[in-house]
């Protein structure tokens, strides 16, 4: 399967000859452009003097110098690192690691030994969520005139079809936020929760296998195109209250066990999918609450 990745840049530190190796091999098969460093220490050198050179960081846990843990948090307090994704490899992924893990700003594990695919497919995710992200947070800045209309309404309402429109309208909706990067985010991946798995009926097994085998972009193209799916909208509701901005998130879909995706599970940590709405309801200051049967929710964020 080939990367679409346009030579996205990945970093790979492990202190494990053989383990790097394998590494990029892979990653070179795949189209990514790697470099390997087999300590936490020298990694983090490059890091902090070359911020901008890498989409992705494939950290090991446990290393000499500097253990993969050390390298995340120095990462989590730098301007521009901060946002760039880590997956971290380690031997287990427990409950208490994970939460571990997840608390120090982790959300992608691969588990050794790794299964090729399931790298590749989470080296994907990781970088696809990072780059649309990072669209979402400075679509922001730019969004001075909705932010201005917002101000001047009570209640508002949206029609979504695709991703584009997502983008556009949680940064809007995220320039009322007194931390709108978070907030635009969250939004985000919650609108195209609802595109995906609510109207396309791209369920978590169904995106886990798709992305597998990268195709899940072309599958979600295909869907939205089909009879069955092209005039299915996500209805985005917006009221304007003194403190907070309240937000409610309705597709067109049949719903789904959120509880279960409530909260981090180790399984999924080590899975390309199934991790963003325990991200959303754990760190990003946004008050989450689904309604049955799973294709209506309500967020709520404080005003600027």
């Amino acid at each position: 399967m080939a990367a679409k990745n346009n030579k996205a840049s990945v970093l790979v530190v492990d202190d494990d000859d053989m383990n790097l190796d394998i590494l990029q091999h892979r990653l070179t098969k795949e189209g990514y452009l790697s470099t390997v460093i087999d300590n936490g220490k020298d990694a983090w050198d490059l890091l902090d003097s070359h911020p901008n050179d890498f989409s992705v960081v494939l950290l090991d846990k446990m290393m000499p110098r500097m253990g993969g843990l050390e390298v995340l948090s120095k990462m989590k307090m730098h301007p521009i690192l901060r946002n760039t994704p880590v997956i971290i490899q380690t031997g287990d992924v427990g409950s208490k690691e994970a939460t571990e893990g997840i608390a120090a700003g982790a959300y992608y594990y691969l588990t050794k030994p790794f299964d090729p695919d399931m790298m590749i497919a989470v080296v994907n995710s990781a970088i696809k969520n990072f780059e649309r992200q990072g669209v979402a947070v400075h679509n922001v800045s730019n969004a001075v005139c909705e932010k201005a209309a917002f101000e001047l309404a009570t209640n508002a309402r949206f029609e979504i079809r695709n991703t584009k429109e997502a983008l556009n309208l949680s940064s809007a909706i995220a320039s009322l936020a007194a931390k709108p990067d978070k907030v635009s985010i969250a939004l985000l991946e919650l609108i195209i929760n609802a595109i995906e798995h609510g109207n396309l009926c791209i369920g978590y097994e169904l995106k886990k296998s798709l992305s597998l085998s990268n195709k899940l972009d072309e599958e979600i193209e295909k869907r939205s195109k089909s009879p069955e799916h092209r005039d299915k909208r996500v209805y985005v509701s917006v009221q304007m209250k003194k403190d907070d901005v309240i937000v409610t998130i309705c597709d067109e879909g049949q719903g789904f066990n959120w509880r279960k995706f409530k909260e981090f599970d180790p399984v999924r940590l080590m899975e390309p999918n199934g991790r963003s709405i325990a991200v959303i309801n754990s760190l990003m200051d946004v008050h989450v609450q689904y309604h049955e049967p799973g294709n209506k929710v309500v967020c709520t964020f404080m005003r600027k």
